[in-house]
């Protein structure tokens, strides 16, 4: 699996300077390309694409409602990771939520390739 790498501070394309002074879109595959698929998903707010608002995450009906629970955030949350393509099994899964409305997630998945790699750092919530 291949797709353009995006800047993981920025998330604008991540452009790289030729030999010839060109600025050129770079690449990612594989374990990196999951990676990256992974965070736009568990980023983005439902009803944020204004093509289709059923594509994402409810954080503010769902996750931080205390209403819904633990459980269904996890299970909205680990269908989110299961589903991504390029993903083939989670293989650990942690979320915290604190008072301060921010999900931390902790996830190892191992790809349809065969790699694996953790993520231990995904808030969301953030501003």
């Amino acid at each position: 699996m291949r797709d353009l790498a995006l800047d993981p501070t920025t998330s604008d394309l991540l452009l790289t300077r030729g030999a010839d002074g060109l600025r050129r879109a770079s690449l990612t595959s594989g374990a990196g390309a999951v990676r990256q698929k992974l965070s736009l998903r568990l980023g983005l707010v439902q009803g944020e694409y204004p093509l289709d608002t059923s594509v994402g995450i409810p954080y503010f009906g769902t996750v931080f409602s205390k209403a819904s629970g633990r459980r269904v955030a996890e299970s909205l949350f680990r269908r989110a990771i299961a589903t991504c393509p390029g993903v083939r099994s989670v293989e650990s899964f942690a979320l915290s939520v604190n008072a301060a409305r921010l999900a931390s997630l902790g996830f190892r998945v191992t790809t349809v390739e065969g790699e694996s790699f953790t993520v231990t750092d995904f808030v969301a919530g953030a501003s």
